[in-house]
């Protein structure tokens, strides 16, 4: 396990750098600081350690502490072209606790989200699998494996509900990362973290009541500029699964209101009810398996980006991006040229053409699109320019998606697992429902398989997206019915690896082998925050005169599934970053420059 290393950086006060203390160098390649003693900031002639983080810093911005968290630079980047860039280690396989013939009306979409984070503080990410009951939580250890810890730190309550998403958030702004866990048919849970991966039920006190809808996830953000973070809920309508039983109107059974998705952190570790806020018209058509709270305008404001399951039955209802502005969400889809009808599933973001702005990569049924920014605030779907389709197979259905540097050749490539809609029609509905009804109804240009391979498209200089096969050339041979996808480096050795969760089999995660390109990580705290992980905060990477943007999210990434809250840079050949720049959520930055690779880092606000 690494230890902490911490220098200084007085970004406003022209303090000196401090170096940090000497390094130990492991048979892997990677170094880790041999003790977690910050140097004096009082110091005048700070000492000589003979190791330099490669970090200076102009009097520019907000002023910032840096801690090294592990350093790695590959020993055998051969091994990635011979061996192929993925393997499954041997490990013990998660238990696989997926019921769905119980409940097959509540259970079709369960266990398709996770969420990666550090729960127990102990620098090593974790893993939480909603499921249809009980929930499961693995906490890394110092061996590499992941454990299973879930009677020991996991309520009651979370043997209880049918799972579908999760997300990791600090709720209660003090430094540890809490759950938001999505259900299907009932409550939706809040679980409070005691700092060392303990979790309470906070559900009732945090005034998230009951509803019988379908939870497909959440996402948080500070949509209101009072510093702590808001949650929308991703709601599949009101609806389950009830239509394939029989030929009732779809629109008559969403008549109701939807179920509370809209809340706003009171601060006080409550959350008021803003469901008086929505355009209920508009929200009983769409049918969300994921939303985003993204800056979409360049105000310093998130918007709110929803997905729409395209249904016939809903006359053709699109996606949706709403503003918020004096008590109402006020949509601008059409102005902004984001209303795309599609069969949306999974949603992510990332910076594809350069400029700084969100640009969406979405999948769906038979096809991808790419939202892809404009200079007039408008988007269009660049997939097809950009040859982001698909030849493998002419049926398909795509769920998690990701827009990552995987090759760190510093541009982003895009992921979507892939697998039929349902787990098996035959065995949930044998007397109703058959495969040649279920196409009619969802309009399929044509049939496809229950079990199919991901999707994997790599990005050239020009700019185009080539698809490779993830079989043969990447190591993942798995035809499945996959739904999430969550890219995180597990094993901190700077690559990163791919937890993907299924329909019918447990989760699996295959691991990274290390390459040549460098690379850098980044996290950050503001620790004089409610925010204190600064989800929402934007950071900006530049190497020999070409800046790659990332951003911080909390359960805007892929479907049902909250990532690590970290920005992953793929650098190339590049031996020193120029600058870093970090743009907090209030708007205030901090800007570094001199940076070495291949190292993860947390960058730390320093407040008055």
């Amino acid at each position: 396990m690494f230890q902490l290393a911490l220098f200084i950086l007085a970004a406003c006060t022209g303090q000196e750098k401090l170096p940090p203390p000497p390094v130990d160098t492991d048979a892997g390649g990677s170094t880790a600081p041999d003790t977690e003693t910050a140097p004096d900031t009082d110091t005048d002639a700070p000492p000589d350690t003979g190791i330099d983080t490669g970090a200076t810093s102009p009097d520019l911005g907000e002023p910032v502490v840096l801690v090294v968290r592990y350093q790695s630079t590959c020993a055998a980047p051969e091994d990635r072209a011979t061996l192929g860039p993925f393997y499954l280690p041997e490990q013990t396989e998660w238990e696989d606790r997926q019921p769905r013939d119980q409940r097959p009306e509540e259970t079709a979409y369960a266990g398709q989200g996770a969420a990666v984070a550090d729960f127990d503080g102990d620098g090593l990410l974790d893993i939480y699998l909603p499921s249809v009951s009980p929930d499961q939580l693995y906490l890394q250890g110092g061996d590499g494996l992941f454990h299973d810890r879930s009677g020991e730190l996991l309520p009651k309550s979370a043997d209880d509900g049918v799972g579908a998403g999760a997300t990791a958030v600090d709720v209660e702004g003090d430094g540890d990362l809490d759950l938001y866990v999505a259900t299907i048919g009932g409550p939706d849970l809040l679980l409070i973290n005691d700092g060392e991966g303990r979790f309470t039920d906070g559900t009732a006190a945090a005034g998230f009541g009951e509803h019988g809808g379908a939870s497909m996830g959440s996402t948080w953000a500070d949509f209101d500029g009072d510093g702590d973070l808001d949650p929308w809920v991703v709601l599949y309508g009101s609806w389950l699964l009830e239509f394939m039983e029989d030929d009732t109107d779809l629109l008559e059974r969403t008549s109701a209101a939807p179920h509370r998705p809209f809340f706003r952190n009171r601060g006080d570790g409550t959350f008021e009810d803003l469901s008086d806020w929505l355009p209920l018209d508009a929200l009983r058509r769409r049918f969300s398996f994921a939303a985003g709270w993204y800056d979409m305008v360049g105000d310093s404001r998130p918007e709110l980006y929803l997905s729409a399951d395209y249904r016939p039955e809903m006359e053709g209802e699109g996606n949706m991006l709403f503003t918020i502005s004096d008590g109402e969400l006020v949509d601008i889809s059409g102005a902004t040229a984001t209303d795309i009808l599609t069969n949306a599933m999974g949603m992510s973001r990332g910076d594809v053409n350069s400029d700084g702005r969100p640009d969406i990569f979405m999948s769906g049924i038979s096809e991808f699109s790419l939202m892809t920014s404009l200079d007039d605030e408008s988007w269009y779907d660049a997939a097809l320019s950009r040859s982001l389709t698909s030849a493998t197979e002419p049926g398909f259905e795509g769920w998690g998606t990701a827009l990552v540097d995987l090759d760190h050749d510093g541009d982003l490539d895009a992921y979507s697992t892939c697998g039929f809609v349902l787990p098996d029609l035959h065995s949930l509905f044998p007397d109703s429902v058959t495969y040649d009804t279920y196409q009619d109804r969802d309009k399929l240009p044509e049939p496809s398989p229950m079990e199919q391979l991901d999707r994997l498209w790599i990005q050239d200089e020009a700019g185009l997206f080539i698809e490779e096969p993830v079989d043969s050339a990447w190591g993942l041979h798995e035809v499945e019915q996959a739904r999430t996808v969550i890219f995180a480096d597990f094993n901190q050795d700077g690559w990163l690896d791919i937890l993907r969760r299924y329909m019918d089999r447990p989760a699996t995660i295959h691991y990274a082998r290390c390459g040549s390109g460098g690379w850098l990580e980044v996290e950050l705290r503001d620790a004089g925050s409610p925010n204190p992980f600064a989800v929402g905060a934007r950071i900006e990477l530049t190497v020999d005169g070409e800046t790659q943007t990332r951003w911080i999210d909390a359960g805007s990434t892929g479907i049902g599934s909250g990532v690590p809250l970290s920005a992953h840079f793929g650098l190339g050949e590049a031996s020193q970053i120029d600058q870093l720049i970090i743009h907090w959520p209030d708007g205030l930055s901090s800007t570094l420059t001199d940076l070495d690779v291949n190292q993860a880092v947390t960058i730390e606000r320093q407040r008055e």
